[in-house]
């Protein structure tokens, strides 16, 4: 016959291990709770960072067909004017596009978005230690805003330095953009099993005659 656990550890041995079990238990639930937390934090801070790149990507599209046109128009001879294309950097760090006739009137601008990243570079040390798809889905937005930046890059370059190469790059742009959109709406829908509702670009502000 087996002896009683009693007789082989004391009662309080017994106890301790009880409340250690509890402890453990407790802590393991409080560390989950925290862990959806921060999963459900990070999503919705990724989520607004996704919308707004995306948004940048179609203000970015738009305005290399604007560029475009206005090239073409010039090569077309089809208007008496010619187009100057600059660009302006602001007090606040924005950039700002301005279209001028060859008279220097103004006759349009738009500012250049920036790439949001803040938050996925605040939080892909936390994405990496929660693991799962989340973090995979991060560092697919990681590559891809470096695609966007690098275009958003080379295209003030081009307007601000040499425009020799602009019409090609515009051209470029238009058929690329929609390939880092595209990127960019999957991974919005990984993270948040959603589709990207993004409101549509307005035509670039044209200057009162």
């Amino acid at each position: 016959m087996m002896p009683e656990l009693t007789t082989i550890l004391p009662i309080t041995v017994i106890c301790a291990i009880c409340l250690f079990l509890i402890k453990e238990g407790l802590e393991y639930r409080r560390r989950r709770q925290a862990d959806a937390r921060k999963h459900r934090g990070i999503v919705q801070l990724l989520e607004r960072e996704c919308l707004e790149n995306i948004r940048a990507v179609d203000q970015l599209e738009h305005l290399c067909k604007d560029i475009k046109q206005s090239e073409e128009l010039k090569e077309s001879e089809e208007v008496d004017f010619d187009c100057v294309h600059k660009v302006r950097f602001t007090k606040s760090a924005n950039v700002l596009y301005e279209c001028f006739f060859s008279n220097n009137h103004l006759h349009s601008q738009s500012m250049i978005p920036s790439v949001m990243r803040d938050a996925l570079n605040k939080h892909m040390l936390d994405a990496a230690s929660l693991g799962g798809p989340l973090f995979k889905s991060m560092q697919e937005l990681q590559t891809t805003l470096v695609d966007l930046e690098d275009m958003r890059g080379r295209l003030i370059t081009y307007l601000d330095d040499d425009q020799s190469f602009l019409e090609m790059f515009c051209g470029y742009g238009i058929s690329h953009f929609p390939d880092i959109r595209l990127k960019l709406a999957a991974i919005y829908r990984d993270i948040t099993g959603r589709e990207p509702i993004i409101q549509p670009v307005f035509p670039l502000r044209q200057a009162k005659m």
